[in-house]
């Protein structure tokens, strides 16, 4: 319980919510798939879309995978949600290296790689970041076990 408390009061200080509900403007991004095509925040108008942020150095956003597998899943038939797993690459990544870790697991969960500069766009600083974006509005930021409740409302 006070490890609980102790990380609310981190978030509530470091992003102004303790549960991670928002109603805050969805920045500029651009990102690109595995294969160089550019995606941006107009890519997906008029569909709820989550951005799950993560980097290769993080062991945790790794071991969300599964998590973010089966939320992919769970809403791979609605055509009004889109589920994306966001790399931003560390300085010692080689090239592929995020597709690899992803397809050596064979998640199903599509990948687009990003830049420091879109982590920047939507202001976080700690990995892994989960953001929904619904009307162009950031509805969520936090962790990806809360977000399929979110996706449902």
């Amino acid at each position: 319980k006070i490890n609980s408390w102790i990380d609310s009061w981190i978030f509530y200080i470091s992003y102004k919510t303790t549960d991670g509900v928002v109603s805050r403007p969805e920045p500029n991004w651009e990102a690109f798939t595995p294969k160089g095509s550019l995606i941006n925040q107009n890519t997906y108008d008029g569909k709820t879309l989550l951005l799950d942020f993560w980097n290769t150095t993080c062991v945790i956003c790794i071991k969300k995978f599964p998590i973010l597998d089966s939320l992919h899943n769970s809403f791979r038939n609605d055509t009004n949600i889109v589920i994306l797993s966001v790399n931003i690459p560390h300085e010692l990544d080689t090239a592929g290296m995020a597709l690899h870790i992803v397809n050596e697991k064979k998640y199903a969960f599509p990948l687009v790689i990003g830049t420091t500069k879109l982590n920047e766009s939507f202001g976080f600083n700690s990995y892994p970041m989960v953001y929904i974006i619904r009307n162009d509005i950031i509805i969520y930021f936090g962790d990806i076990e809360k977000s399929a409740q979110i996706l449902k409302k």
